[in-house]
């Protein structure tokens, strides 16, 4: 199919040349086609044939440009069909009179109105012109690049606790890598950049915008300040990813929504309506932030939307500059104001610490204030136990004097009575009952004597009462040898009273009963530990046995069977050379001394 344009293009003022006709055919590369004059519209992304029909009156160097910086795929070659070079833009020298020049486009240019933009310029002036222009972009581009680094530095140097930088870096290289490609730095350095549709590029532009909300919305903070706002602003970007998928779907269908005045005003209309309200909701903000954020996003938005309508009505050339100054300008507010941001931060962080820390100091003093008070009222309240405490000791002595006391009162009376009795088992009943009285008084006399009254020493009761036991034994002419192996040791009131009875009631049955006959009585007492136990081990080599004593229906007996019941110990009887009398106790009635 064949197509066809006819127009022409002046030349810069006083150059003595023009382009008269341009003929548009499709074909294949690297094979020139014959072109015929037909009227027509260019498909999207169709690929092409220029005919350039070149006159000049003077001879000189010429450049004869094709496209936009970011085509760099298109091929140049001259009347013969020799391959002349490929890119944008060739260097030729021409003679007076006509030449003509073929181009061939690997795809339709969506930003010209018939996907061509060919000029011809004096080579001086083009590459004087060139040169400036790059000098320019390069500037810009070389600055972005730079903050787009040092951004990344930041993030790193911080430990990557500030993630604003790493937000702002992506910004920054988003703006980066599409202007790169706009100026054609890229093709030129990447030929493989040179073969994708340009459409393709402007569609991944919208990363600018996405990462340009996310940023705005950790440089206002917006989740803490505006909640309101960033849910918009992420509706927001959910709206750019529709306007992606939409330009995507219609890349893909051979169709160019992006340059649609239609879709242009439906994107505007949205755009504008949610721009307004956050440029709004950012100016009620009234903080420091709020108003640099307004300013630069009023830049950008400004500049957002003019290069969208240039872009649809095909004027990027005469925007490209103010676009370029305007994000610029708005790079380096942001920049100053994240500067000014982290100075707010950490003058907020300051004086957090400091109110912390002055927190901490009132919170010491109070601390400090209670433990005085608390250590007063402690010692004053110890002062007070203490001396109620020793006033209990002296009644609990006093009580325990007293009743050692009545109990020496009974056994005086016991005495009287046996004095007046005849008869021999009553004058021994009292006997034992004396006795059983005096152990039991005894226990009271070491209490009031001893430190404390819940413990007494037991070793020591122990010995006193046996040998008082032995000596009033040993005085009706019978002596008695005795053995006492108690180590030092400590047991409760109520425990000891109930062993010392015990033991009074053994040491009693041994006295009138085991030793009758027996010439030289003896008599052992032990304690020693047997596991668990405390066995308290009685030994006298009398003439009693081990059965007649377990079924002894004496009332003695009855007592000490009573009392191990008490104690919840367990009696055992032996034979050994005598009789052997074990009471194993449970070693936790007991505590060594």
């Amino acid at each position: 199919m064949i197509y066809t344009l006819i127009f022409s293009l002046g030349m810069l003022v006083g150059t003595p040349a023009s382009i008269e006709s341009i003929l548009l055919v499709e074909g294949q590369e690297e094979s020139i086609p014959s072109f015929a004059e037909v009227e027509t519209t260019f498909k999207f992304r169709q690929s092409y044939w220029v005919k350039v029909n070149i006159q000049v009156n003077q001879n000189g160097e010429y450049v004869l440009s094709g496209g936009k910086k970011y085509l760099r795929a298109m091929t140049f070659y001259d009347e013969s069909g020799m391959k002349l070079t490929s890119g944008n833009h060739v260097k030729i020298g021409l003679n007076t009179g006509s030449q003509t020049i073929y181009i061939f486009y690997p795809f339709f240019d969506p930003k010209e109105d018939h996907g061509v933009a060919i000029s011809l310029v004096p080579s001086a002036i083009f590459f004087e012109k060139e040169t400036a222009s790059q000098m320019v972009k390069t500037g810009f581009l070389v600055i972005v690049f730079f903050l787009f680094v040092l951004s990344l530095a930041f993030y790193v140097v911080v430990k990557r606790k500030e993630v604003i930088y790493l937000e702002y870096a992506l910004y920054l290289f988003s703006v980066f890598y599409f202007f790169a490609y706009q100026y054609g730095f890229f093709g030129y350095y990447f030929d493989w950049v040179n073969h994708i549709h340009p459409s393709l590029v402007w569609i991944t532009s919208a990363s600018i915008t996405v990462t340009y909300v996310i940023f705005i919305q950790s440089f206002l903070q917006l989740k803490s300040t505006d909640p309101v706002l960033q849910k918009v602003l992420n509706y927001g970007i959910g709206f750019v990813v529709f306007i992606v998928l939409a330009e995507s779907v219609s890349f893909l269908f051979y169709y160019d929504i992006q340059h649609s005045i239609y879709f242009t005003t439906f994107s505007l209309v949205i755009q504008l309506s949610a721009m307004s309200f956050c440029l709004y909701r950012i100016f009620m903000l009234k903080s420091v932030l709020s108003k640099i954020a307004l300013f630069g996003a009023g830049i950008l938005v400004s500049t957002t939307l003019f290069g969208q309508l240039a872009s649809t009505l095909k004027l990027v050339d005469q925007t490209n500059y103010f676009v370029m100054a305007a994000l610029a300008m708005e790079i380096f507010i942001f920049n100053v104001g994240i500067g000014i941001r982290m100075a707010l931060t950490n003058k907020a962080r300051e004086k957090a610490q400091s109110l912390l820390i002055d927190q901490m100091k009132v919170t010491e003093q109070i601390q400090k204030d209670q433990k005085d008070k608390l250590e007063v009222a402690v010692t004053e309240r110890t002062e007070e136990l203490a001396e109620k405490n020793k006033q209990n000791e002296m009644l609990l002595a006093e009580i325990h004097h007293r009743v050692k006391n009545n109990l020496q009162t009974i056994s005086s009376f016991l005495s009287i009575q046996q004095r007046k009795l005849k008869d021999h088992s009553s004058k021994q009943a009292i006997i034992d009952s004396k006795n059983r009285v005096i152990a039991m008084g005894l226990i009271h006399e070491h209490l009031y004597k001893n430190a404390t009254y819940a413990e007494i020493d037991f070793a020591s009761y122990l010995k006193e009462l046996v040998q008082n036991l032995v000596n009033i034994g040993s005085s009706l002419d019978q002596h008695i040898e005795l053995k006492l192996d108690i180590p030092p040791l400590q047991m409760d009131v109520e425990n000891a009273i109930l062993l010392g009875l015990i033991v009074n009631e053994l040491v009693n049955n041994c006295i009138k009963h085991a030793f009758l006959k027996i010439q030289h009585p003896r008599l052992s007492i032990t304690f020693s530990q047997n596991g668990t136990d405390t066995v308290l081990k009685v030994w006298d080599n009398g003439n009693g046995n081990e059965d007649s004593v377990s079924s002894s229906d004496s009332f003695g007996w009855k007592i000490i069977k009573a009392l191990v019941n008490r104690l919840k110990a367990r009696i055992e009887l032996k034979q050994d050379n005598g009789l052997v009398v074990e009471i194993h106790l449970d070693s936790k009635y007991i505590r060594a001394k």
